[in-house]
């Protein structure tokens, strides 16, 4: 395996993940905090606010929760965390993966450039590129060494 299919690969399973995490109303999540009493302190999908009318009068604001104890009465996640997997929602990663296959792209265009010292330079910032690219997935078993 080279170090373009293994990115291609990795890419193409961040993609699916995050494209079964969440589309359209459930793509974005936030996070206000335990001040929030709409989102009760969770990770939440800020396009499913949804108005209660009380019978006394009085209206509240409710969200579906990414997040959630079993209870649904306290948080699941600490002021720490939630922020945290508020900003890795799966269109925050849609948009990364987009990102990343245009770089990979430019690589490919770089290490099949002309010859020269412009090529040479080309090349070797294809394989910086690359090596950048596979290192958040050093921990998968395909990984191979001599790309760190």
């Amino acid at each position: 395996m080279t170090i373009i299919e293994f990115i291609e690969a990795r890419i193409a399973e961040d993609e699916q993940i995050a494209t079964k995490a969440g589309t359209g109303k459930y793509a974005r999540w936030d996070y206000a905090g335990d001040c929030d009493s709409a989102s009760n302190g969770e990770v939440y999908y800020p396009d499913t606010r949804t108005v209660i009318r009380h019978m006394n009068g009085h209206e509240s604001i409710s969200y579906d929760c990414v997040t959630c104890d079993s209870e649904g009465l306290t948080p699941s996640v600490t002021e720490e965390i939630g922020p945290h997997i508020a900003r890795h929602d799966p269109a925050r990663v849609l948009h990364e993966v987009e990102a990343k296959r245009k770089l990979l792209d430019l690589s490919r265009r770089w290490l099949v450039s002309r010859g020269g010292q412009d090529g040479e330079m080309s090349r070797k910032n294809a394989l910086d590129i690359l090596r950048l690219l596979a290192a958040p997935y050093s921990d998968h078993p395909d990984y191979q060494k001599e790309w760190a």
